[in-house]
């Protein structure tokens, strides 16, 4: 939660901004903002806020708006009463820019003070206080942030002055010769300007920019330059001298073979810091893996060029051609030949005795060696020193087993948000964020491919970056936008050198990932997308993570970046598996079909197609497989639908009923339940079709659409009864009495309710007895005649208990707590709403654990007590879009205190 200040005035909760409605609101905010940690005079706050109107505030209308804002900002702790006036806990923007500032001031790093003043540059939305300028001393603050804005700005521009990045040159000589113009008088930014330029080997140029200034500050106010500027421009010759000198130092012997560094390199930290340390502990071998076009190479590079200072015997490359499209990959010995070369040393014949005249060469010196692109460690092996001083960087896309590996992974948003502002400089990415951010996401984070996409918006500058995130959004266009004109810059050829390289068995389970219906998938799943065996699935899959085609960010999990899946799926549609499709969706709704029965016992039993020969079944599946699952089951439900099984299309959507109403995922409710009724349709089956309009009606139900909820359980009890299925018509008749409940129809509630209660008893099922027995309790509380409640309420309890059925339990005692609660027994109520509150919160029923929070809060003694159960119910039913958040929000504001 945060009180944002750097733009319109509002407030920050888990990433949306509720309304904060009314300027004097916003301005008690402000203020308190402004002044945090500090305590503010309710008569200061008036003075502040109100200055042009103070004499028509109220003695409690300041006590009123906190009240409120405690509310939006769901915390009444947030705002503190300390006489004689308010504190503010909340954090704001405004401190976290003046610890991003305070620590990038301080950092002792180049690129660690880049990244925070960036970090602190990026939490402006646009003028500060933009919305309270009206109000005199609000514009005077908004005045002074602005320009606290432009002091980080220039802060920002040293650190990259310091961090003297070779690819950020264009882009800051760029940012700097417009701000100079844009302010003629600015020594500081005139100074930047110098650096920026003799740091690029423009030293006249330099000077030139100091004499401009003379002469202008001479001609408009009689002034020199300062003392700091005019000993910048000495510093120019001192400089110069220094270069000459170095020059000459230089030794013929001494090798500088590193390849130019990658332009506008940005992020990666922590692994610079890495690396850092790794050359600070001595010499060694390490190795920088991770999938193709993630930047190995710019990072390795743009390291080495940094650290070169630290190899006074120089550093040696070489390109191992592990993936290379053109040729084949090099073999040791025609490396080691290289590698000799470049330390001025003939080869000799043998690779034995070529790897070690190398070990032995450098194991004397303190050289730095970048083996770039290798295949595997069988190309490396005889590269690598045992002991020695000096340092040896391998990348590669494999896997190697080395002491110190780095695994570089895509890039975090913020660091590909840098990275094309370095490439396209701070202007174009500041006026069309959410087409940054759509280009970040299209690219998959993959350096590579922002890389290109940055190359092709500063070849066409007059285009609006919207419209290459257009050209990435379009799966016909995609691969065009993301070929940067040779091999090295074409995405799809680069991702496609690693697929070409596995052998034929791991080719075929990555091409079939393509048809995988989900971003993420289990052993399991992938065991019956490709036929085969568990334990074979785990070793292909650990050889696709090897080769970085895939990724395991938990144990038994895989998942691979967009663009590598937008590959898969190209592959996999060229050549198409069907089979493989149908065994995948096999696993899903066979193991779905059992976790549904875990979660609701009482649900009636389907029978899921059989599963193909080698398909495996998790027969132990439970809630947490399918809340794990949810996002491939939800996508499975479509891909089911599009290749015609309709059986697991709607068996799949039945299955996610009970998990998709305790989470209120309406929105994927509805989808699930859309296709899954077509497939039903479709495949003629009529059972399936009443089970899916019943769903449909308590979805409507839920969404308060209560006429298009009363047609689908229409349809549902017709068709139960057509068909003699008298559990299905029962659990209708259980649906129509919640729905007149809610309708406020009691009569037809209970009606409804003994209706299911006698077919259940009939049926003899203890379970749905219990539940209707509940249902029956709750019309009986609503009628006033406690005692038949309470009589079937613990009835329905105590077979809960019995058949261990956690959910419906939790029910129960949410309405025991409402009748006891009724009778005026706080102790009771409360007892019984803590264990409702336990045991629908254990199965993950927000909305029941809502409601029972709800009632611990009308029942609780303590006022703070109660404000905080208050609180927890209103968090989950906004965050649900439930209309029962308005009750709880307006008790908290019957009870706000000052």
């Amino acid at each position: 939660m945060q009180v944002r200040l750097l733009g319109p005035v509002d407030v920050a909760i888990d990433g949306a901004a509720p309304a904060l409605p009314g300027l004097r609101r916003k301005a008690v905010l402000a203020v308190l903002g402004l002044h945090r940690g500090a305590v503010v005079g309710v008569d200061r706050i008036v003075g502040l806020a109100w200055e042009d109107d103070d004499a028509a505030v109220q003695p409690n209308t300041v006590q009123r708006h906190v009240s409120d804002l405690r509310t939006v900002l769901r915390d009444r702790s947030s705002i503190e009463a300390r006489p004689p006036g308010y504190l503010l806990h909340t954090g704001t923007d405004l401190a976290a820019v003046e610890d991003l500032v305070r620590a990038g001031r301080a950092a002792e790093r180049a690129e660690v003070a880049v990244e925070h003043f960036r970090r602190a540059l990026g939490l402006w939305r646009g003028p500060a206080l933009a919305d309270l300028r009206e109000l005199p001393w609000l514009r005077a603050q908004g005045e002074r942030l602005d320009q606290l804005r432009l002091d980080i700005q220039l802060d920002l521009v040293d650190a990259r002055l310091r961090l003297a990045d070779p690819g950020d040159r264009e882009a800051l000589l760029r940012e700097l010769h417009e701000r100079a113009a844009a302010r003629p008088f600015d020594e500081r930014v005139h100074g930047q300007l110098m650096r920026a330029l003799s740091v690029n080997g423009q030293q006249r140029q330099a000077e030139e920019v100091y004499r401009r200034l003379e002469e202008a500050l001479d001609r408009e106010f009689g002034l020199r330059p300062g003392a700091a500027l005019r000993a910048q421009r000495e510093a120019l010759r001192a400089q110069r001298e220094a270069l000459r000198a170095q020059r000459e130092a230089l030794r013929p012997d001494r090798p500088a073979q590193l390849p130019a560094t990658v332009r506008g390199f940005a992020g990666r930290v922590a692994e610079l810091e890495r690396l850092d340390a790794l050359a600070d502990a001595g010499g060694g071998v390490v190795v920088i893996e991770g999938t193709a076009g993630v930047g190995k190479t710019a990072l390795t590079l743009f390291w080495a060029h940094r650290a070169a200072h630290r190899f006074p015997d120089g550093q040696l490359y070489v390109n191992l051609r592990g993936f290379d499209p053109g040729s084949a990959a090099l073999r040791p010995a025609d490396a080691l030949a290289v590698l000799l070369d470049g330390l001025g040393l003939p080869a000799p014949t043998g690779p034995a005795e070529r790897a070690a005249l190398f070990t032995t060469t450098i194991q004397r010196r303190r050289l730095l060696v970048v083996l770039d692109n290798a295949r595997d460690g069988a190309q490396v092996r005889a590269l690598l020193p045992k002991t020695g001083t000096s340092l040896v960087l391998v990348t590669s896309r494999a896997h190697i087993d080395t002491p110190a590996t780095i695994g570089l992974d895509v890039m975090t948003p913020d660091e590909a948000r840098e990275l094309l502002r370095h490439r396209l400089g701070d202007a174009r990415p500041a006026a069309e964020p959410a087409a940054v951010d759509e280009i970040v996401a299209r690219c998959a984070h993959l350096p590579l491919a922002m890389g290109v996409v940055a190359a092709h918006a500063a070849a066409r500058p007059h285009i609006a970056l919207a419209q290459l995130a257009g050209e990435l959004r379009d799966a016909a266009r995609r691969w065009h936008v993301l070929d940067g004109g040779d091999a090295v810059s074409d995405v799809r050829a680069v991702l496609s050198w690693s697929y070409l390289a596995l052998p034929a068995a791991t080719a075929r389970m990555f091409r079939l990932l393509g048809a995988h219906p989900g971003p993420v998938l289990g052993t399991a799943a992938a065991a019956g997308l490709a036929g085969v065996a568990p334990e074979v699935a785990t070793e292909l899959l650990a050889e696709l993570c090897r080769a970085s085609l895939l990724t395991e960010p938990e144990p038994g999990r895989f998942t691979h970046h967009d663009l590598l899946r937008g590959y898969a799926l190209e592959l996999a549609a060229a050549q198409d598996e069907p089979e493989a499709t149908r065994r995948v969706l096999d696993h899903y709704v066979n193991t779905a079909v059992i976790a549904a029965a875990v979660i609701n016992p009482s649900w009636p039993p389907v029978s899921p197609p059989e599963p193909a020969p080698g398909v495996t079944v998790d027969v132990k599946a439970e809630q947490r497989w399918l809340t794990e699952e949810l996002p491939t089951l939800l996508a499975a439900v479509e891909a089911a639908a599009v290749r015609k099984l309709d059986v697991h299309a709607w068996q799949l959507a039945w299955a996610l009923t009970d998990l998709l109403e305790r989470q209120g995922r309406w929105d994927d409710w509805e989808a699930a339940h859309g296709t899954g009724l077509r497939a039903a349709e479709r495949a003629g089956d009529a059972q399936a079709v009443a089970h899916l309009h019943r769903g449909l009606g308590r979805l409507r139900m839920w969404q308060w659409r209560y006429q298009e909820a009363l047609a689908h359980f229409g349809e549902a009890l017709e068709r139960f009864q057509a068909l003699g299925d008298r559990h299905g018509e029962a659990r209708t008749e259980h649906n129509l009495c919640q729905l007149a409940d809610r309708e406020g129809r009691l009569p037809d509630a209970a009606r409804h309710a003994q209706r299911s209660l006698d077919l259940c008893r009939e049926l003899g099922d203890r379970a749905d007895v219990a539940k209707e027995l509940n249902a029956l309790a709750w019309c009986h509380l609503e009628a006033g005649e406690l005692d038949h409640a309470r009589a079937a309420c613990e009835e329905a309890a105590a077979i809960y208990r019995e058949v261990d059925d956690p959910a419906q339990e939790g029910a129960a005692q949410h309405t025991l707590g409402g009748i006891h609660h009724r009778r005026g027994d706080l102790a009771a109520a409360a007892a019984c709403y803590e264990r409702a509150v336990a045991l629908s919160g254990g199965v993950g029923d927000r909305y029941a654990e809502a409601l029972a929070l709800d009632g611990l809060g009308d029942t609780g003694t303590d006022p703070d007590e109660a404000r905080r159960r208050w609180e927890q119910a209103l968090t989950i039913l906004t965050e649900l879009g439930r209309p029962e958040a308005d009750a709880v929000r307006a008790k908290l504001s019957s009870r706000a205190g000052g």
